[in-house]
């Protein structure tokens, strides 16, 4: 396997979202500083690139061209659950609770009597959680699925990172995985896009030639703003593998 790294597509196929208050250290004002983040990434987003952003460590397992299997680090997700407004208002959720745009609705977790808030960088992807439907074809988006941002890697656990201050929004451990993954561009919508149906379908159809099987719901990584054009997003739908099944393929998660 690939030692472990901060992977990137190529330059035609990189990731994205506003720069995060804080990330330029410009100035104390969260709004500012984001505002001024937009507008020195904007260009190069426009077209795709998103390398100036940490994001969510894997190493390639296996690599079959059109797929791979991947090994996740563990990591420190933030992530709401849809209770009306759609993939837009879980969005917005979290990119409060980071200082996207707006004071950061989050408090240090620290025994001091005042804890002001803190900006945290933007990350990529942002992660969709598909719930399957029982006895439904295909599968599609639960109203009440996740969404999550993967915190920078700093932060080691979830006790390490800033408190959010919405009840709806909440702090998670991600433990290390397998994640099966396919890569495609073009505008998606969310879980309940066709075009993510379509491709988690495809990616369904390549593991059972392998004989593998899903081990928990797939998810939506999608890594560029609204403004990127459509040849130059990046996205991805995974899905978890079972230890067993790997081993069955020769593979180890390794360090």
């Amino acid at each position: 396997s690939s030692p472990l790294s901060r992977h990137e597509p190529p330059d035609t196929h990189r990731r994205p979202f506003p720069r995060a208050p804080g990330q330029l250290r410009l100035a104390n004002c969260a709004v500012c500083t984001a505002c001024m983040g937009l507008v020195l990434s904007f260009p190069g987003e426009v077209f795709g690139r998103i390398g100036h952003y940490e994001s969510y460590a894997y190493s390639v397992l296996k690599d079959y061209g059109t797929w791979s299997i991947r090994r996740y680090a563990p990591a420190v997700a933030v992530e709401t659950t849809g209770t009306g407004g759609g993939d837009d208002g879980s969005f917005m959720k979290l990119a409060r609770y980071i200082g996207v745009f707006s004071k950061p609705e989050n408090t240090t977790q620290s025994t001091a009597s005042s804890s002001a808030p803190m900006a945290i960088a933007m990350t990529t992807p942002v992660i969709s959680e598909s719930v399957a439907v029982a006895m439904t074809t295909p599968v599609i988006s639960d109203p009440g699925a996740a969404m999550k941002f993967v915190l920078p890697s700093k932060y080691r656990s979830a006790a390490d990172a800033p408190a959010p201050t919405d009840p709806n929004v909440r702090l998670v451990d991600v433990p290390e995985r397998a994640m099966a993954a396919i890569r495609f561009s073009g505008r998606c919508k969310g879980c309940q896009d066709p075009v993510a149906i379509e491709r988690y379908q495809e990616l369904l159809r390549l593991m059972c030639e392998l004989g593998l099987e899903p081990a928990g719901v797939w998810e939506l990584h999608r890594f560029n703003p609204p403004y990127t054009l459509a040849p130059f997003r990046t996205n991805e739908v995974l899905v978890p593998v079972a230890q067993d099944a790997l081993t069955k393929l020769g593979l180890k998660m390794g360090e």
